[in-house]
């Protein structure tokens, strides 16, 4: 019975690594602190003006920071 023959592959060198430059992070719009109860009770209103639709928890919510942020 004739014996298989094992091919070896090439070992893979690691590649050298490259220069990255670091990149200063934008600057964004600090958020404002505003009241957590007040935000769940605006997005609370607008679930119920909208009909008890589920589904838009988080538009409702973060449209209710925005609102209250300014």
């Amino acid at each position: 019975m004739p014996t298989q023959r094992i091919e070896k592959k090439p070992e893979k060198k690691p590649e050298p690594k490259s220069e990255k430059k670091t990149v200063a992070p934008k600057r964004t719009r600090r958020a404002a602190r505003v009241d957590p109860d007040a935000v769940a009770r605006l997005a609370y209103a607008r679930f119920e003006a909208r009909g008890r639709t589920h589904g838009h928890d988080v538009e409702d919510w973060l449209s209710a920071e925005r609102e209250l942020a300014e």
